[in-house]
């Protein structure tokens, strides 16, 4: 269908998704009774407002049939993540992203996809198959359970990516900076980068 929005009245207003600040406030309950098998999108067009996510715990969507999209200001999880159903991408069209989690922030099963817009650095424990960042105007920075592809992605400052599975590209690679590519506790995963097109600083 045609998806689900949510939005507050002004685009400063602080929102916050199952957490214990933002003054426009959906908790994991909430989020859950929605029914959509398009994509239910948090926050306004050019919104500012702050986005805090998971201080009251978990985000549990993995039953439900819908992409996710966060639109707003610097964006935090604080001490838990949000999982969507196996294959669903979650779009992060923010400012900064950050992480106190000390599990991952996205979890997606199957083909799940983490699409990043982020108007300053981007720091992230995923648990995907896919990661595209396609604008970062900072520093992006994943930490990935499982293998990973990387879509087009453009990102002005440094990137790190670790995984602990093979590392590999679908589609253009542009970062400004250094760039480091790590696969952890799997000494037989490799990194693969082969688009002829891809630059790094």
């Amino acid at each position: 269908n045609g998806g689900i929005t949510l939005q507050p009245s002004t685009l400063g207003r602080t929102i916050a998704l199952n957490d214990a600040t933002g003054a426009f406030s959906v908790s994991a309950t909430e989020l859950s009774r929605l029914a959509s098998t398009g994509t239910v999108t948090i926050g306004a067009v050019g919104g500012t407002g702050a986005i805090n996510v998971g201080s009251a715990g978990a985000i549990n969507l993995s039953g439900e049939a819908f992409h996710l999209t966060l639109r707003g200001g610097a964006t935090s999880f604080n001490g838990n993540g949000i999982t969507l159903a196996n294959g669903k991408t979650m779009t992060f069209n923010t400012g900064a992203i950050s992480s106190t989690t000390t599990a991952a922030d996205v979890t997606i099963g199957g083909s799940g996809n983490v699409i990043i817009n982020a108007s300053g650095n981007a720091d992230l424990d995923t648990t995907v198959a896919k990661v595209t960042a396609t604008s970062v105007a900072g520093n992006l920075t994943i930490d990935n359970i499982g293998a990973l592809d990387l879509g087009a992605s453009t990102v002005a400052g440094t990137s790190t990516i670790r995984a602990t599975g093979a590392i590999t590209d679908s589609g253009t690679l542009n970062v400004t900076g250094v760039t480091s590519f790590v696969t952890l506790n799997n000494a037989g995963a490799g990194i693969t980068l082969n688009d002829p097109g891809s630059t790094f600083g």
